[in-house]
Formats: C-alpha cells, sequence, structure tokens
C-alpha cells in the first residue's frame, strides 16, 4: 500500500500502523461533526414540532442512523463518506453487522459522558481505536486502503 502514499484524494493517507491503515483523527472529527449536523437537524425539527418526545424520537434517529449507516455494506455515515472514511470489522475487515454497529453507538454515548476522553483514546493507542471501537470491535479505515467490495 505504500505506492498509494500521496495518491489519496481526501488529504493524506490516514496513519499506518502495526495493525494497518487507520483513518486519521482529524478525519473522524470532520465526519462526526457532518453527522452531528444531521443528527442535530432533525432532532431540533422534533423537538420543535413534538415538544416532549422531540428528544426521545431524536435519541431513535441518532440510534437508527449510525447503525444502519455502520452495518451497511458501505460502512459509512454520509460525514464519513464525505471525508473518505469506513468503519469495519476489527477481527476479519469485513462489514460492521448491526449487533456491533449497535453496541459502538452505545460506546460512542461513553466516549461523549467521559468528557471526550473515550474519543482521544484513538491518539495513544496502538490500532488508533476509540472506546465505541474497542465495544463495537470496529475499526475506522481510509476507503482507499479499504475498498467496499
Amino acid at each position: 500500500m505504500s505506492e498509494q502514499w500521496g495518491s489519496d484524494r481526501y488529504t493524506g493517507p490516514g496513519k499506518q500502523t502495526e495493525h494497518g491503515w487507520r483513518a486519521g483523527f482529524w478525519r473522524r472529527v470532520s465526519a462526526y461533526f457532518i453527522d452531528g449536523l444531521v443528527v442535530g437537524a432533525v432532532g431540533g425539527v422534533a423537538e420543535l414540532e413534538l415538544k416532549g418526545v422531540g428528544d426521545v424520537i431524536a435519541v431513535l434517529f441518532s440510534l437508527g442512523y449510525f447503525v444502519y449507516c455502520w452495518a451497511g455494506r458501505r460502512g459509512q455515515t454520509l460525514g464519513m463518506a464525505m471525508v473518505g472514511i469506513r468503519v469495519i470489522d476489527s477481527t476479519d475487515g469485513e462489514e460492521l453487522g448491526y449487533e456491533a454497529a449497535v453496541l459502538r453507538w452505545f460506546g460512542q454515548a461513553l466516549c461523549g459522558l467521559s468528557l471526550g476522553l473515550g474519543f482521544l483514546w484513538m491518539l495513544w493507542d496502538s490500532n488508533s481505536q476509540t472506546w465505541a471501537d474497542k465495544i463495537g470491535g470496529s475499526v475506522v479505515v481510509p476507503v482507499w486502503a479499504y475498498p467496499d467490495s
């Protein structure tokens, strides 16, 4: 894969670990920001229109959005697709699957509840995994290094 070092059209190749290529921190932050705008917009509209149950609708939409996207063949949310990354199973490199995607979603909530420590964990983890990745058995990778089949 070293021949592709300079060919990544999404601003760099990511980070090569002993386990393979992994998506970089800022790309993951950018994807999460874009996805937050999508989920936040739906949640905001739901809260305006449905008052008390809007929060419940927002949480359910978030769960459905992330799980459906991560467990799909492409393993990408809208934000991940825009920055050229995807999520795969850490053991076999295949699709994540719905059960692992649900666990990963709950792991993201835990990362947020830890004041972001769970997200920052990838910066010093040897496999560049956040707590959500570890809980869901996933890794986030550049699309060029692990294209969907």
